[in-house]
Protein backbone atom coordinates (compact mmCIF):
# COMPACT_ATOMS: atom_id res chain seq x y z
CA UNK A 1 0.00 0.00 0.00
CA UNK A 2 0.78 3.45 -1.01
CA UNK A 3 1.75 5.50 2.14
CA UNK A 4 1.44 8.70 3.46
CA UNK A 5 2.61 11.05 6.57
CA UNK A 6 -1.18 12.04 7.50
CA UNK A 7 -3.81 9.51 6.92
CA UNK A 8 -6.69 10.80 4.35
CA UNK A 9 -9.73 9.05 6.80
CA UNK A 10 -9.69 7.04 9.34
CA UNK A 11 -11.96 4.22 7.77
CA UNK A 12 -12.23 3.72 3.80
CA UNK A 13 -15.45 3.63 2.42
CA UNK A 14 -15.57 -0.38 2.58
CA UNK A 15 -14.93 -0.13 6.29
CA UNK A 16 -17.57 2.16 6.92
CA UNK A 17 -19.58 0.27 4.26
CA UNK A 18 -19.20 -3.27 6.51
CA UNK A 19 -19.97 -1.85 9.88
CA UNK A 20 -23.34 -0.17 8.22
CA UNK A 21 -24.41 -3.69 7.16
CA UNK A 22 -22.81 -5.74 10.60
CA UNK A 23 -24.98 -2.94 12.77
CA UNK A 24 -21.95 -3.09 15.15
CA UNK A 25 -21.86 0.75 15.97
CA UNK A 26 -24.20 3.76 15.71
CA UNK A 27 -24.55 5.94 12.44
CA UNK A 28 -23.48 9.20 14.49
CA UNK A 29 -20.16 7.09 16.13
CA UNK A 30 -19.14 5.71 12.33
CA UNK A 31 -19.72 9.32 10.85
CA UNK A 32 -17.61 11.22 13.53
CA UNK A 33 -14.40 8.47 13.01
CA UNK A 34 -14.55 9.69 9.33
CA UNK A 35 -11.54 12.42 9.08
CA UNK A 36 -13.27 14.48 6.53
CA UNK A 37 -16.64 15.31 5.11
CA UNK A 38 -19.33 12.29 4.97
CA UNK A 39 -22.45 11.66 4.15
CA UNK A 40 -25.39 9.64 3.07
CA UNK A 41 -27.36 10.09 -0.16
CA UNK A 42 -30.85 8.89 -1.40
CA UNK A 43 -31.68 7.90 -4.73
CA UNK A 44 -31.82 11.59 -5.86
CA UNK A 45 -28.46 12.39 -4.39
CA UNK A 46 -30.16 14.69 -1.40
CA UNK A 47 -28.53 14.79 1.84
CA UNK A 48 -30.47 12.03 4.54
CA UNK A 49 -27.06 12.03 6.71
CA UNK A 50 -24.05 14.44 7.45
CA UNK A 51 -21.51 14.18 9.66
CA UNK A 52 -20.38 17.49 12.05
CA UNK A 53 -17.66 17.97 9.64
CA UNK A 54 -20.44 18.06 6.61
CA UNK A 55 -22.94 20.52 8.32
CA UNK A 56 -19.76 22.61 8.86
CA UNK A 57 -19.11 22.76 5.36
CA UNK A 58 -22.43 23.80 4.39
CA UNK A 59 -22.74 26.53 7.20
CA UNK A 60 -22.68 29.85 6.18
CA UNK A 61 -23.85 33.77 7.60
CA UNK A 62 -27.12 33.26 5.80
CA UNK A 63 -27.83 29.24 6.87
CA UNK A 64 -27.06 27.82 10.07
CA UNK A 65 -29.76 25.19 9.53
CA UNK A 66 -28.80 21.56 9.43
CA UNK A 67 -29.66 19.62 6.25
CA UNK A 68 -32.99 17.88 7.08
CA UNK A 69 -33.23 15.75 3.39
CA UNK A 70 -34.44 18.79 1.00
CA UNK A 71 -30.25 19.25 0.17
CA UNK A 72 -28.72 18.06 -2.83
CA UNK A 73 -25.16 17.28 -2.86
CA UNK A 74 -24.69 18.31 -6.87
CA UNK A 75 -25.29 21.55 -5.85
CA UNK A 76 -22.12 22.15 -4.41
CA UNK A 77 -20.17 19.86 -6.54
CA UNK A 78 -18.34 21.51 -10.14
CA UNK A 79 -18.21 18.96 -13.03
CA UNK A 80 -15.27 16.69 -12.65
CA UNK A 81 -12.05 18.31 -13.08
CA UNK A 82 -10.33 15.29 -13.66
CA UNK A 83 -10.25 11.17 -13.09
CA UNK A 84 -7.45 10.65 -10.57
CA UNK A 85 -6.43 8.14 -12.65
CA UNK A 86 -4.85 10.04 -15.20
CA UNK A 87 -3.26 12.42 -12.54
CA UNK A 88 -1.41 8.74 -10.96
CA UNK A 89 -1.13 6.29 -13.77
CA UNK A 90 -1.09 2.90 -12.94
CA UNK A 91 -2.85 3.43 -9.45
CA UNK A 92 -6.14 1.75 -10.57
CA UNK A 93 -4.87 -0.51 -13.54
CA UNK A 94 -5.09 -3.94 -11.21
CA UNK A 95 -8.68 -3.81 -10.02
CA UNK A 96 -11.69 -2.05 -11.11
CA UNK A 97 -12.95 -0.80 -7.91
CA UNK A 98 -16.39 -0.74 -6.79
CA UNK A 99 -15.40 2.57 -5.00
CA UNK A 100 -16.12 5.90 -7.96
CA UNK A 101 -13.16 8.63 -7.07
CA UNK A 102 -13.49 12.04 -8.28
CA UNK A 103 -11.15 15.08 -8.40
CA UNK A 104 -13.47 17.76 -8.46
CA UNK A 105 -14.29 21.20 -7.62
CA UNK A 106 -16.56 21.50 -4.39
CA UNK A 107 -18.59 24.73 -3.05
CA UNK A 108 -17.70 25.58 0.69
CA UNK A 109 -20.44 28.16 1.74
CA UNK A 110 -18.60 28.76 5.31
CA UNK A 111 -16.18 30.15 3.48
CA UNK A 112 -17.77 31.57 -0.12
CA UNK A 113 -14.72 29.88 -1.96
CA UNK A 114 -14.45 26.82 -3.94
CA UNK A 115 -11.88 23.97 -2.31
CA UNK A 116 -10.25 21.04 -4.86
CA UNK A 117 -11.56 17.88 -2.69
CA UNK A 118 -11.27 13.91 -3.81
CA UNK A 119 -14.63 12.62 -3.58
CA UNK A 120 -15.29 9.27 -3.24
CA UNK A 121 -18.86 7.34 -3.98
CA UNK A 122 -19.54 3.91 -2.68
CA UNK A 123 -23.40 2.14 -2.88
CA UNK A 124 -24.49 0.84 0.17
CA UNK A 125 -26.48 -2.37 -0.58
CA UNK A 126 -27.83 -2.62 3.19
CA UNK A 127 -29.13 0.68 3.81
CA UNK A 128 -29.63 1.24 -0.28
CA UNK A 129 -27.70 4.73 -0.51
CA UNK A 130 -24.57 6.01 -1.30
CA UNK A 131 -21.69 6.73 0.89
CA UNK A 132 -20.09 9.63 -0.10
CA UNK A 133 -16.65 11.30 1.95
CA UNK A 134 -15.49 14.54 0.63
CA UNK A 135 -11.98 15.19 1.38
CA UNK A 136 -10.18 18.80 0.86
CA UNK A 137 -6.63 18.15 -1.09
CA UNK A 138 -5.02 20.89 0.71
CA UNK A 139 -1.50 21.02 -0.36
CA UNK A 140 -0.82 20.97 -4.05
CA UNK A 141 2.79 19.41 -3.53
CA UNK A 142 1.50 15.79 -1.97
CA UNK A 143 -1.70 15.91 -4.40
CA UNK A 144 -0.57 13.01 -6.13
CA UNK A 145 0.68 11.33 -2.50
CA UNK A 146 -2.88 11.78 -0.66
CA UNK A 147 -5.16 11.22 -3.90
CA UNK A 148 -2.97 7.58 -4.26
CA UNK A 149 -3.45 6.87 -0.69
CA UNK A 150 -7.22 6.95 -0.68
CA UNK A 151 -7.42 5.33 -3.95
CA UNK A 152 -5.02 2.35 -2.82
CA UNK A 153 -6.68 2.01 0.73
CA UNK A 154 -10.33 1.52 -1.15
CA UNK A 155 -8.50 -1.13 -3.76
CA UNK A 156 -6.96 -3.07 -0.64
CA UNK A 157 -10.34 -3.33 1.40
CA UNK A 158 -11.69 -4.39 -1.71
CA UNK A 159 -9.44 -7.46 -2.90
CA UNK A 160 -8.69 -8.36 1.00
CA UNK A 161 -12.61 -8.49 2.20
CA UNK A 162 -12.53 -12.00 1.95
CA UNK A 163 -9.44 -12.86 3.96
CA UNK A 164 -10.98 -10.31 6.92
CA UNK A 165 -13.80 -11.62 6.91
CA UNK A 166 -12.44 -15.69 7.56
CA UNK A 167 -11.12 -13.73 11.36
CA UNK A 168 -13.15 -14.46 13.98
CA UNK A 169 -14.02 -11.53 16.23
CA UNK A 170 -11.69 -11.95 18.77
CA UNK A 171 -8.80 -11.84 15.74
CA UNK A 172 -10.08 -8.90 14.59
CA UNK A 173 -9.94 -7.56 18.06
CA UNK A 174 -6.51 -8.56 18.36
CA UNK A 175 -5.24 -6.80 14.65
CA UNK A 176 -6.98 -3.37 15.77
CA UNK A 177 -5.04 -3.60 19.18
CA UNK A 178 -1.91 -4.59 17.57
CA UNK A 179 -2.34 -1.47 15.08
CA UNK A 180 -1.67 0.74 18.40
CA UNK A 181 1.19 -0.27 19.23
CA UNK A 182 0.57 -3.07 21.87
CA UNK A 183 2.57 -5.91 21.98
CA UNK A 184 1.37 -10.12 22.77
CA UNK A 185 1.56 -8.90 26.88
CA UNK A 186 -0.54 -5.81 26.48
CA UNK A 187 -3.06 -7.36 24.64
CA UNK A 188 -3.16 -10.14 27.21
CA UNK A 189 -4.28 -7.77 29.79
CA UNK A 190 -6.46 -5.78 28.04
CA UNK A 191 -8.48 -8.86 26.94
CA UNK A 192 -8.24 -11.13 29.61
CA UNK A 193 -6.40 -13.94 28.28
CA UNK A 194 -3.30 -15.13 28.81
CA UNK A 195 -0.20 -14.37 26.38
CA UNK A 196 0.18 -18.22 24.91
CA UNK A 197 -3.71 -17.39 23.92
CA UNK A 198 -2.72 -14.20 22.37
CA UNK A 199 0.50 -15.84 20.45
CA UNK A 200 -1.94 -18.49 19.18
CA UNK A 201 -4.51 -15.77 17.78
CA UNK A 202 -1.38 -14.41 16.27
CA UNK A 203 -0.62 -17.46 14.82
CA UNK A 204 -3.85 -17.75 13.19
CA UNK A 205 -4.21 -14.38 11.61
CA UNK A 206 -1.02 -14.22 10.01
CA UNK A 207 -2.04 -17.64 8.48
CA UNK A 208 -5.69 -16.58 7.26
CA UNK A 209 -4.07 -13.10 6.21
CA UNK A 210 -0.91 -14.41 4.56
CA UNK A 211 1.25 -11.76 6.25
CA UNK A 212 4.43 -12.03 7.68
CA UNK A 213 4.78 -8.55 9.53
CA UNK A 214 3.41 -5.77 12.02
CA UNK A 215 3.19 -3.42 8.84
CA UNK A 216 0.96 -5.64 6.96
CA UNK A 217 -1.50 -6.79 10.12
CA UNK A 218 -1.77 -2.99 10.33
CA UNK A 219 -3.07 -2.34 6.63
CA UNK A 220 -5.87 -4.90 7.59
CA UNK A 221 -6.85 -2.57 10.55
CA UNK A 222 -6.71 0.24 8.88
CA UNK A 223 -8.91 -0.79 5.86
CA UNK A 224 -11.38 -3.02 7.54
CA UNK A 225 -10.92 -1.08 11.52
CA UNK A 226 -14.13 -1.56 13.69
CA UNK A 227 -12.85 0.70 16.48
CA UNK A 228 -13.11 4.34 16.48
Amino acid sequence: MITTKKRVGTHTLYGIDRMLSEKKLPLHHIGESVNGIFCILDDEYRIQYINSAGVEWLRSSQNDIVPNGSIKIDNYLEEQIESPEYLIPGVTSELNSNVNHSLQKVWFPNIMDFKLCMVSKLFCEFIDAQLVTIMPLRDWKYLRERMANLIEEELFAESNLEKYESLTKREKEIIDLIAQGKNSREISDTLFISRHTVEQHRKNINKKLNVNSVAEIINFSHAFSSSV
